[in-house]
């Protein structure tokens, strides 16, 4: 019997593999991904976050609309034992400060420029906040340690996967069905 959010994904991803999973309308297209991609993607995200210092039990914040790159996160995130939360997109920067400090969220991702200035806002008076990771980079300034891309986030949990292929299992493993998820 399954018994984490962990065991349930993986399990789904060895039965349906090359299936589509996720989908979401983009224009007058639509992404999607397959259960298979839908994980490595996921654990991009996840060995990304651990790259930059995310360990079971911190926190970590997505402060987007809907998108592919909020299910990655939020499964790679779990994939590592973080605790996810969402932040709804309509929130003003003091309310992104108080729900960042009191959360004690090690990372936020944000969609773009809009929920980046809040988030840089925050920064401030959150002081576990150590890393803003931005999914959409347009008309954002992401060259300095405390702000990066999405494509850099995946690029170094792919570059982590390759130097340890089984990371990202054993992390998920140790994941037990009474840790805090969110």
């Amino acid at each position: 019997m399954e018994k984490t959010i962990n065991e349930v994904f993986r399990n789904r991803v060895k039965k349906y593999g090359d299936r589509l999973a996720v989908e979401k309308r983009v224009g007058n297209g639509w992404e999607t991904a397959t259960f298979n991609q839908y994980y490595e993607r996921s654990r991009a995200a996840g060995l990304g976050f651990y790259e930059l210092g995310v360990r079971k039990g911190d926190r970590i914040a997505i402060l987007s609309e809907n998108r592919m790159e909020w299910v990655y996160s939020d499964m790679g995130g779990l994939g590592i034992g973080a605790c996810m939360f969402g932040i709804y997109a309509t929130v003003n920067e003091e309310e992104v400060e108080v729900i960042l400090k009191n959360s004690g969220a090690k990372i936020i991702v944000v969609e773009n420029a809009a929920q980046l200035r809040k988030a840089r806002a925050a920064m401030k008076g959150s002081p576990a906040l150590k890393v803003i990771v931005v999914i959409d980079e347009k008309d954002c300034q992401v060259d300095d340690k405390m702000v990066i891309s999405y494509p850099a986030l995946m690029e170094r949990g792919k570059a982590k996967h390759a130097a340890e292929p089984k990371l990202f299992e054993m992390l998920a493993d140790d994941v037990q069905s009474d840790d805090l998820a969110l």
